[in-house]
């Protein structure tokens, strides 16, 4: 199934695709909070060295959309500042679910952007794909995101070991939350 382009707002925060003209806030805002997400971003961190990377990366991603694979998203407050992003992956149409990611960067923290743009972006997951049910996989460590998770009503389903590897080779741990419609 093509993923339809998401680009929605709530009047103050705006998550749309990204396009290449993106690249260089995408490489600046990775560079600025690469310590906090080196465990939790890898290939992000990996592919968006430079502007000229950060391009290429999102051309893929546009790509992975097209093809019913991923909505990788910036997120935007609405003057147009990108502070952070939002990726929808891992779709199984047949139940029909996915996996979601996001992260705000590390200078706005503690504001409510997070748990806005999660709850901005599972009502047009449920609305708009059809989704009965999101899957968060959150690093133990990200006391942050943890809290997101329950503030959008997401239940603690259990711990996952080793379940995924950091842009330092390293297996980490993630606590499964499960978002239902």
């Amino acid at each position: 199934m093509k993923i339809p382009k998401i680009d929605i707002t709530d009047g103050y925060l705006r998550v749309r695709e990204y396009n290449r003209k993106d690249a260089e806030s995408l490489s600046l805002l990775i560079t600025e909070n690469r310590s906090e997400l080196n465990h939790t971003f890898p290939l992000t961190v990996k592919r968006t060295a430079t502007a000229s990377e950060a391009a290429d990366y999102i051309s893929d991603k546009i790509k992975e959309r097209e093809q019913g694979v991923n909505a990788f998203c910036g997120i935007f407050l609405s003057d147009g500042t990108l502070i952070g992003q939002f990726n929808c992956t891992k779709f199984d149409w047949n139940v029909p679910k996915c996996e979601v990611g996001y992260f705000i960067t590390k200078s706005l923290n503690g504001k409510g952007f997070a748990t806005d743009a999660a709850r901005l972006c599972a009502t047009w997951a449920f609305n708009e794909l059809g989704i009965e049910k999101i899957t968060l996989r959150i690093w133990p460590e990200n006391l942050a995101s943890i809290a997101v998770a329950r503030k959008l009503g997401a239940r603690e389903v259990g711990l996952a070991i080793n379940d995924f590897r950091s842009v330092d080779g390293k297996l980490y741990d993630a606590l499964i939350f499960e978002l239902l419609k």
